[in-house]
């Protein structure tokens, strides 16, 4: 059994009240249906700098992660299809499998949803949680590579909600961590698409631009109207809503991945009535096959361009990194909690 040392996780006390506290670590699991894992990497999203800003209804105090990678080094009497040493990736979403979302094949909808089957979240060096979270791991060289997939798996769901075929002339609002993924996963699925890049953050965009030479353009805010088939709304600012209505094609499509800032409400304008526009919005990571798709994107492409546009900091540089996300140059800001892992 393992009990004898402290786990060490981020914890939020309250909005701007962020700390690495220690708890004891229990010897035995919560129940037989259950690993423990020890993690090495975990990324942050903008949902984790929303809950440290207190911009999401949600209860406190809270741990803080949800795109971690890790090895198993404990696992209940029931669980079967994975053994202790394996590297796995999660796909923090519960699903019952049985509820009428579940059923439909929407699974990222589940009516058991709020239900953590986990204890405490990705931003920890030790994690208990039930072994339907747990996806394989491909050896990546590095290893972190493989704490891009929830992101990716998120990209992917956005990407088959908007139906892009190779013809489309594509916009993505917002170069951070999701817009970034969203633009990585059409590069690697489309030999030839158009695809143009806004963020507030110049730097951002010029990264992708220098890293994946000839596939993307830098677009400029009020210079093009009317001509981008399928934009993706990738921010969190409800006015680059607006932005995506005046850019769109007459018979576009528009992708809302943010999460908007302080729950505001969203408004259109009226001249959308004159157009036949789809504007769709893309919740979490899809049914969960995803994070399966992801992975394997990652292992054939091996995602090395893109691990310039990454900055890692230690679990116990969190305040600098959480800081430094909303001005960084990079597109990708991850947690390296155990890097002697690999």
């Amino acid at each position: 059994m393992i009990g004898d040392r402290p786990n060490k996780f981020a914890y939020l006390h309250k909005p701007g009240a962020l700390e690495i506290i220690a708890e004891p670590l229990p010897a035995d699991l919560p129940g037989p249906d259950y690993v423990r894992l020890k993690l090495a990497y975990c990324g942050l999203c903008g949902s984790d700098l929303a809950f440290i800003q207190g911009r999401r209804g949600v209860v406190y105090p809270r741990s803080l992660g949800h795109e971690q990678i890790g090895k198993v080094i404990q696992k209940g009497g029931n669980v079967n299809e994975i053994e202790v040493g394996s590297w796995v990736a999660v796909d923090p979403n519960t699903r019952c499998g049985e509820c009428q979302y579940c059923l439909a094949g929407a699974s990222h909808h589940c009516e058991r949803s709020e239900e953590t089957r986990f204890h405490p979240r990705g931003l920890a060096k030790y994690q208990d949680l039930h072994h339907s979270y747990l996806h394989p791991l491909p050896i990546f060289n590095p290893i972190y590579i493989g704490a891009l997939a929830e992101p990716l798996s998120c990209a992917l769901h956005a990407i088959a909600r908007a139906q892009i075929s190779p013809g489309d002339n594509v916009l993505i609002l917002g170069a951070g961590s999701m817009g970034s993924m969203v633009a990585f996963a059409l590069l690697n699925k489309f030999d030839s698409l158009a695809i143009t890049m806004h963020d507030t953050i110049p730097q951002r965009v010029d990264r992708f631009i220098r890293h994946f030479p000839g596939r993307v353009n830098n677009y400029v805010v009020d210079d093009i109207q009317d001509e981008y088939t399928a934009i993706f709304e990738a921010t969190g600012d409800p006015e680059a809503l607006h932005i995506a209505t005046q850019s769109v094609a007459k018979i576009g499509k528009i992708v809302v991945i943010s999460r908007y800032r302080n729950r505001e409400n969203i408004t259109l304008p009226t001249t959308l009535c004159q157009q036949e526009i789809d504007v769709r919005f893309s919740h979490l990571n899809g049914p969960g096959e995803t994070i399966d798709e992801a992975l394997a994107l990652l292992k054939q492409n091996g995602a090395q361009d893109y691990l310039e546009l990454v900055e890692i900091h230690s679990l116990d540089q969190i305040h600098t990194a959480i800081q430094r996300m909303q001005s960084s140059s990079y597109c990708k800001t991850m947690i390296e909690i155990d890097g002697s892992m690999e």
